[in-house]
């Protein structure tokens, strides 16, 4: 449980899991600076990290992502275009 203080280690090592169990990571929402953090260390690539507000927020916390979305947004196709 010591790895839960420190969450980017804790979401990172989550990430990990699925990619040994053969997921690729090609695309990622967060609303925390932790979760970019273990995304692009997980191998997400930084144009595909999404931030998305917190509700009650105008802004999205700081990291490696490519565009900050209110969390209401219409924002899939950027991420997943057809």
């Amino acid at each position: 449980m010591a790895e839960r203080k420190n969450f980017k280690t804790f979401k990172l090592n989550i990430l990990k899991r699925y990619t040994e169990s053969g997921w690729t990571l090609f695309a990622a929402y967060g609303d925390s600076s932790t979760d970019f953090a273990a995304y692009l260390a997980a191998g997400v690539p930084q144009n595909k990290i999404f931030a998305i507000t917190r509700q009650g927020n105008c802004k999205c916390k700081p990291g490696p992502w490519r565009k900050c979305y209110d969390s209401r947004s219409k924002h899939t196709p950027i991420a997943f275009p057809p």
